[in-house]
């Protein structure tokens, strides 16, 4: 059994940007920055669907799936600029950054053409919406949460990173002492027709 998941993914710049946001978010949250467990630059990542373990011989299948969701949608560009905490500022749990709300809806679509492509292979599809993130850090103390939240909602950034979404990944999980471990199966271009 291998824990999968399909990805989107992301370019150096982004990368670089989500590191600076920790940093910022460090700074700005002082002796609360105790309280959270910052995610590693090279873990961060764009998750479009959680697989979970799943069976290695089911590979070829799943390489297929995402070459149906990736032949469905056409290349599109993507935003990142908020700073922001789920489920709320008033309970985080998960501090993120975030994509633009108006260049959300593309990565969104590709999210259901994921799902779609999936299901017929056992895999639920998700019921929560899909909130385009990557996690800068987890809150692993509770007994400052909703301060750790006030703060994360009053940052305000003007610094914007944008890219073109070109691909889709298959990737793997090994979870080890020092953190996951993330290599790509398989990886497909999108090529659906522009709108």
């Amino acid at each position: 059994m291998w824990r999968l998941f399909i990805s989107l993914p992301l370019p150096e710049a982004l990368l670089a940007r989500a590191a600076r946001e920790a940093e910022r978010l460090e700074r700005a949250l002082g002796p609360f920055s105790r309280d959270l467990r910052f995610t590693r630059v090279e873990s961060i990542h764009l998750t479009l669907k959680f697989l979970g373990e799943t069976p290695e011989h089911l590979l070829p299948a799943l390489s297929e799936a995402l070459a149906r969701a990736a032949a469905s949608t056409a290349p599109f560009p993507i935003e990142f600029h908020e700073v922001g905490a789920f489920p709320s500022p008033a309970e985080p749990r998960v501090l993120y950054l975030g994509a633009a709300p108006d260049s959300a809806e593309p990565l969104r679509a590709l999210a259901r053409a994921v799902e779609q492509s999936f299901e017929p292979l056992g895999f639920a599809t998700e019921r929560r919406p899909f909130t385009p993130h990557l996690t800068l850090a987890r809150v692993k103390e509770r007994r400052h949460a909703r301060a750790i939240g006030k703060r994360v909602a009053e940052l305000r950034t003007d610094e914007r990173t944008d890219f073109v979404a070109e691909r889709i990944a298959l990737m793997r999980s090994e979870l080890r002492p020092e953190g996951a471990r993330y290599s790509v199966l398989s990886e497909c271009a999108l090529e659906g027709a522009q709108r």
